[in-house]
């Protein structure tokens, strides 16, 4: 690969990754927006309900977009026969998995003794068939850089989808306004693929591709589902060991914190996994990157994290009322928990791209199993949730260390030197954090003037910081948005 063309990959990259960015930060605004419009209109109860729902519908999903549909992304060349085999069996995959969550929809509803959950469970599940459908869009929408695409389509459909969803809770809909919202969300998302971007053209079915793509595909399939079912298995132990109203509480404090992180996070790697994937033979490159992303991702999301945490007092009282002070503690929790995501994901997207699936699965495996191991134990001794969230940060420090064992291998790129760049990065939203949680202490004000003057002085503080310590990289990065 030229010099020129390693130029113009990175250039597209780049702006791809502006795009994606602001992108998902207007469709997260709008989202988390709706979310906090309607977790006033609606109770805990309602956010749990529909938490277990989709604990169900989450699982497929995940299966579709980060299964074959990732391997469109990865492969050097594509035509019209792989994309429809992929989309032919993406869609025949949603659909025996709504049957079959269809079937079992009464048995989830005696287990958790909630009767509203059959009907939920089979109209929310719909969700999977059209996601299917505008999967492989996605795929080669990210394949091409077109983050732009994606950004619109998704910002569309989350308003549209919010405002419909606000109308009905304020007309007393109950749980069926998040029900509805979902559902009407990924509809309009499909939709807007199909209709502005066609790629999909009726071929034939090639199965030596779909074996190829199913050998490439399944190791990280498995793993990403034991992730995911984990994910959900925890939704559904909280509801069942605690209250509705307890996984109400988690589900917002969950989606607070990835509403944030994710708008910045699943943008580094979406364009990440597609930039890399062009230099997956090219170890010094690879390297670099991965450096280069791990410190732009702990730069932008340790602010965020940490200010959440330290304003969640005053936040939660503000913006979601009295009713939800039971979240306050497990936000806090959370949060400093996502801190090590960047440190998590970058590991792993790295062994992806190199095609170790394999070595993804087999840490997949050993951490679950070690996750599972501490919900069980947390559910025979009856551990309350905000302790077992406690146990599960620990052991996340642990798992850095295991996601982190091949990278010294593939890159030469140690867990020591991937912590020292991670702390470098992390400083200045460190201190940020000190002076914010100290201002409460020395200002006597009202709950929203000291709210107001903790998030003034957090910009203030991380911004001085930055033009300091970070000042050769805000420039270079300027000049290239001014150009681009």
């Amino acid at each position: 690969m030229t010099t020129n063309q390693n130029t113009t990959i990175q250039n597209d990259a780049i702006k791809g990754m502006m795009w994606s960015t602001l992108g998902s930060f207007t469709f997260q605004i709008v989202r988390v927006l709706s979310q906090i419009i309607l977790a006033r209109l609606l109770f805990p109860e309602a956010f749990g309900i529909l938490a277990i729902v989709l604990s169900f519908v989450t699982v497929i999903n995940y299966l579709i977009d980060n299964g074959l549909s990732l391997y469109i992304i990865r492969i050097k060349e594509i035509d019209d026969e792989k994309i429809f085999t992929v989309f032919i069996a993406n869609l025949i995959f949603a659909i025996m998995a709504y049957i079959i969550l269809f079937l079992f929809s009464p048995l989830i509803t005696q287990y958790f003794n909630e009767n509203s959950l059959d009907i939920i469970l089979k109209w929310t599940s719909l969700a999977i068939i059209f996601n299917a459908l505008g999967s492989v869009h996605k795929s080669l929408l990210s394949r091409s850089f077109n983050f732009k695409g994606l950004s619109i389509v998704s910002l569309v459909s989350a308003i549209i989808a919010g405002i419909f969803a606000i109308i009905l809770a304020l007309l007393n809909f109950g749980i069926w306004t998040l029900v509805v919202y979902h559902l009407l969300f990924q509809v309009i998302q499909t939709t807007l693929l199909l209709l502005k971007y066609n790629y999909l053209k009726l071929s034939n079915l090639r199965l030596d591709f779909f074996k190829e793509a199913f050998h490439f595909s399944w190791k990280l399939m498995v793993s990403g589902l034991l992730n995911t079912l984990y994910e959900n298995f925890f939704n559904i132990v909280v509801g069942a060991m605690y209250s509705i109203s307890a996984l109400g509480y988690y589900s917002n404090a969950l989606k607070i914190r990835d509403g944030i992180t994710q708008i910045l996070l699943d943008s580094i790697q979406r364009v990440s996994f597609s930039y890399l994937s062009k230099f997956q033979e090219q170890k010094e490159m690879l390297k670099n990157t991965t450096k280069l992303i791990l410190e732009i991702s702990v730069l932008l999301i340790s602010p965020l994290l940490i200010g959440i945490a330290v304003t969640s007092d005053s936040l939660v009282r503000i913006v979601f009322g009295e009713l939800w002070l039971g979240m306050i503690p497990i936000i806090q929790v959370l949060c400093i928990s996502g801190l090590l995501i960047p440190l998590h994901r970058i590991n792993l997207t790295t062994l992806t791209v190199v095609g170790r699936t394999d070595l993804y699965l087999r840490i997949e495996l050993m951490k679950k199993l070690i996750l599972v191991f501490i919900v069980v134990v947390s559910a025979i001794y009856k551990i309350e949730l905000l302790s077992l969230l406690k146990i599960l940060l620990v052991n996340s420090l642990f798992v850095v260390f295991v996601n982190s064992y091949y990278s010294k291998t593939i890159m030469n790129y140690s867990i020591l030197t991937q912590i020292k760049d991670y702390l470098i990065a992390m400083f200045p939203a460190f201190i940020m954090g000190l002076v914010v949680y100290s201002i409460p202490l020395i200002l006597n004000g009202g709950l929203v003037l000291s709210f107001l003057l903790q998030v003034l002085f957090g910009v203030l503080v991380f911004t001085l910081l930055c033009s300091i310590l970070y000042k050769k990289e805000i420039k270079n990065l300027l000049f290239f948005i001014r150009n681009k």
